[in-house]
């Protein structure tokens, strides 16, 4: 399932959204969250919504920690998979996020509730790896997580910038008044096979 901000409606212009109406992410979830589990074995919301660490959204409207924890225990989210917040969601620790992760570091997504909750940075700038392992019984094993960098390069004095990665074959995207490059999903192939793959796009 698809699950954006109720934050939305105050940060795109009022026009666009006269006939839109805006519901509380959590509550809607907890509305399909059973429709969904008798047709599937996992449950993953694709989120617009930020991470907050702890929950602490401040101004912003909760976000994927909030709603996590908000689910029914054990008959949650399995998986949020989010973007919004554009930071990179590994943790250092128990509701304490990694603010200084380097690319080619490990990086541990959150867990909240039952729910594992990544995110990978912004503008394309890595490809997130889930490898889980399900028995069609219920339990569902997250065996490995990456942060794969697309196209970032490491600054070396007196040296050429050099990638932390393979080099990837890029797409440029007007963005605003600025060209954000992004590396389309296809790209991906090479770096994380896989059966479903899920991109952001660059801007609302």
């Amino acid at each position: 399932m698809g699950l954006t901000t109720d934050d939305t409606s105050k940060m795109v212009l009022q026009a666009n959204v006269a006939n839109v109406e805006f519901r509380k992410p959590a509550e809607e979830a907890a509305k399909l969250i059973p429709e969904l589990r008798k047709q599937a074995d996992m449950v993953i919301a694709a989120t617009h919504m930020g991470h907050y660490t702890d929950g602490k959204s401040g101004v912003n409207a909760p976000g994927d920690v909030e709603m996590a924890r908000a689910m029914p225990p054990g008959r949650g989210i399995d998986l949020i998979v989010g973007g919004h917040s554009q930071n990179p969601v590994c943790m250092a620790a128990e509701n304490k996020r990694n603010d200084a992760y380097l690319p080619g570091q490990p990086c541990a997504p959150d867990k909240q509730n039952g729910a594992w909750i990544v995110q990978a940075h912004e503008w394309g700038k890595y490809v997130g790896r889930a490898d889980f392992v399900i028995d069609g019984k219920g339990k569902i094993e997250l065996v490995k997580y990456q942060l794969l960098p697309v196209n970032l390069k490491q600054r070396v004095a007196n040296q050429a910038p050099k990638l932390y990665g393979e080099a990837i074959a890029e797409a440029i995207f007007a963005n605003r008044k600025s060209k954000t490059t992004a590396a389309p999903t296809a790209a991906t192939t090479k770096s994380a096979p896989s059966n479903v793959r899920m991109y952001h796009g660059p801007s609302w």
